[in-house]
């Protein structure tokens, strides 16, 4: 038995840190998509891996580097070539950390701003920036789904957000947050019960450990600690998003 491995291909000048994604191309080449370095500055890449020697072939796309780091989780293929992954951007907004939906269709990638979280019970909330507190899939309807954790600044709580995107065909028709869903495309909502010992601005170690969906609905699975001191997770979460056909309920969580 033969064991290949390649250790953090490198290709037209993107350096990869993380690979979080991969699927097999119609050609039989591999796509990766991960997140890494040009010309210093971090972004996102999608790597073209020969199948045999998984050496890079080319660098199929990549988004525009910064100095703010870009994380990527949870990529998902959801039939018919495309594949989904949910980001998180660091930037200048409040929270400092801003979702992102990447969409991968063969040799190129849609980076799709996501709505900023909705209050939660009069609260500002934004993303919580915790590894493996962000994940993606695909739903009814051509759509796809983007979940992540939550983090207030003035208040010690810890919430979910999800947003809701209508895709489109990859040519003419684009990717668009589909507005129809909760608060102009995007819900939040409060993991109960609230945890103790933690201060403003701090939330308790979340997870997502899958989300899928079927039908007319979204479920999402997870985990959170009991308070900012635990250090493992030992209380679950476990959320509904329903949807209908051609339309899109409330933000209608069970």
């Amino acid at each position: 038995m033969r064991k290949i491995a390649a250790f953090s291909p490198v290709s037209g000048g993107f350096i990869s840190r993380d690979l979080n994604a991969a699927r097999v191309g119609a050609d039989g080449d591999i796509r990766v998509l991960g997140t890494g370095t040009i010309n210093g500055g971090i972004t996102w890449g999608l790597l073209r891996l020969d199948p045999v020697t998984l050496q890079p072939v080319s660098l199929s796309s990549s988004g525009v580097a910064d100095i703010f780091e870009y994380r990527i989780h949870k990529g998902r293929q959801i039939g018919g070539g495309l594949m989904v992954a949910a980001g998180l951007k660091n930037d200048t907004s409040a929270f400092g950390v801003s979702p992102r939906l990447l969409i991968v269709r063969g040799d190129a990638v849609v980076d799709l701003a996501l709505p900023a979280p909705p209050a939660l019970d009069g609260m500002a909330v934004g993303a919580s920036g915790l590894d493996g507190s962000a994940a993606a899939t695909g739903a009814v309807n051509n759509r796809a789904v983007f979940a992540m954790g939550l983090n207030s600044l003035s208040s010690a709580g810890v919430g979910y957000y999800t947003a809701v995107v209508q895709l489109g065909d990859g040519a003419s028709l684009a990717d668009t947050v589909d507005v129809r869903f909760a608060s102009n495309g995007a819900g939040s909502f409060r993991y109960r019960p609230l945890p103790s010992a933690c201060a403003p601005g701090a939330a308790p170690s979340q997870r997502f450990s899958n989300i899928a969906s079927w039908g007319d609905a979204t479920l999402l699975v997870g985990s959170t600690a009991p308070d900012c001191i635990a250090t493992v997770d030992g209380s679950m979460l476990t959320a509904r998003l329903l949807t209908d056909g051609e339309r899109l309920h409330r933000d209608g969580f069970e």
